[in-house]
């Protein structure tokens, strides 16, 4: 469809329901982030509870880990995340979009994000976004935090996808909403285009969280993977930060050996 086709269902929509703007960004964003959590997490676990489809068992990081997930582990896991998505993400989000509105940096919802505000918003969005996660996440492993608040989130050494948001309800704010909702301010993000910043940082980090590295899948969960092995190595999400703080040093020599014997095996 084109811009003009959007926009015209868009105002239809609006002038039928005539919903509430703060509810839609509050109450819509809570429930598109959970669905789409429900279903990228679900694929992906899917495998650790089932083991099919078998073929893709050799694409595990770590072996013999959650095969399967047992019950146990997945009830208290989905409480967690209700937890988190629900009962904190509502307020949470409450209070950032309040913020937001009460320093006019709010976007009305009417006018729709033309292609070229959400191409230029996403790369402004991912590096702003990455500042905020790399930082927060390393203060969580400062030694009072860490006990206190992300210890709950290691608790997962060999992660599953919905791990992503196990984690102390303070971390879930801190370090995970907090990265996802300052581009929105920073930028004046329009909602449908904080939605779809929504999607690319979900898809990110429950595939991060997933212990599968798919060969057809864009990135790879191993950088995160092994900060749950080795707590402090590997803080943020895209890698700059890590290079540039030397925080990576361990993971990229483990990458140079895996190569190494890798060669060493062709040979």
């Amino acid at each position: 469809m084109s811009c003009a086709v959007c926009q015209k269902h868009w105002e239809y929509f609006l002038d039928v329901y005539n919903p509430n703007p703060h509810v839609v960004w509050i109450f819509g964003t809570i429930a598109y982030i959970t669905i789409v959590a429900v279903i990228i997490s679900g694929s992906f676990m899917f495998m650790d509870i089932t083991g099919v489809p078998k073929r893709l068992r050799k694409y595990k990081l770590q072996p013999g880990t959650n095969e399967p997930l047992t019950w146990t582990q997945l009830k208290k896991l989905l409480k967690t995340a209700f937890v988190n998505l629900i009962l904190v993400g509502i307020p949470a989000l409450s209070v950032f979009h309040g913020i937001t509105v009460a320093l006019g940096r709010s976007v009305d919802l009417r006018t729709l994000p033309s292609l070229l505000e959400i191409l230029y918003t996403i790369p402004i969005a991912m590096v702003s976004s990455e500042t905020v996660f790399y930082y927060s996440h390393r203060m969580l492993h400062s030694k009072i935090l860490y006990k206190t608040v992300h210890k709950k989130h290691h608790e997962w050494t060999a992660p599953v996808s919905l791990a992503a948001v196990y984690a102390h309800p303070v971390e879930h704010i801190v370090s995970n909403m907090a990265p996802f909702y300052a581009p929105v301010m920073l930028v004046r993000t329009h909602i449908i285009t904080a939605w779809i910043w929504a999607t690319i940082v979900l898809m990110g980090t429950l595939h991060d969280h997933s212990g599968y590295h798919l060969p057809y899948l864009w990135g790879t969960p191993d950088f995160h993977d092994f900060h749950h092995q080795k707590f402090n190595q590997c803080y943020g999400a895209i890698g700059i930060l890590d290079w540039l703080h030397g925080t990576d040093v361990q993971f990229r020599r483990y990458k140079a050996k895996q190569r190494a014997a890798l060669q060493d095996s062709d040979k």
